[in-house]
């Protein structure tokens, strides 16, 4: 089993399992769920850094954007709504600056149910998603640690979401679910 941090979440939900015969509804499932972690954001300004980390520079996939820590012009929380926001930045020299928040040393999670409610932006550029990796990234690599990607929304194709599993095949090839 592996453990996964939250790239970016909302709310954490977990449960123990029932017999393998038994069916439940989903309402019944639900009731028997636990709230182990949550972030409301029924606060003002950065996310709490308590329950949030950052993951800065230029990440992954030659991304023209550089994530950003600790700046309001990117993630901010305000009226209970946690805003990331990709800008054009003149003073950087990509020009382009975002944020990346993630639940790394903060919260993993091996079992349970995970919920977010997000509004993603559309349009040729953005690539909004929410998604889990397994803990030991650094010690192991991507992707043998493990990777699931809750939601992804390809800004460029509206009405149109990816749900993924990625985990390393043979020879080091990589399997996507």
């Amino acid at each position: 089993m592996r453990l996964f941090s939250i790239i970016i979440s909302v709310l954490l939900l977990t449960t123990s399992c029932k017999n393998g015969s038994e069916v439940e509804s989903a309402t019944t499932l639900k009731e028997r769920y636990t709230l182990d972690w949550s972030d409301e954001f029924d606060y003002e300004g950065l996310p709490n850094p308590e329950k949030w980390g950052y993951e800065e520079g230029y990440i992954r996939n030659q991304e023209a954007q550089l994530y950003q820590a600790n700046n309001l012009q990117n993630s901010k929380v305000s009226n209970g709504i946690l805003t990331i926001t990709a800008r054009m930045d003149p003073l950087n020299e990509q020009n382009i600056t975002s944020a990346s928040i993630i639940t790394k040393d903060r919260k993993n999670v091996l079992y349970g149910r995970i919920e977010m409610r997000a509004k993603f932006p559309t349009g040729a550029g953005t690539w909004p998603a929410f998604w889990t990796v397994g803990i030991n990234r650094e010690q192991i690599g991507w992707p043998k640690c493990g990777e699931i990607d809750i939601v992804e929304a390809l800004g460029f194709v509206p009405n149109y979401l990816l749900v993924v599993c990625i985990r390393p095949m043979q020879k080091g090839r990589t399997f996507r679910l």
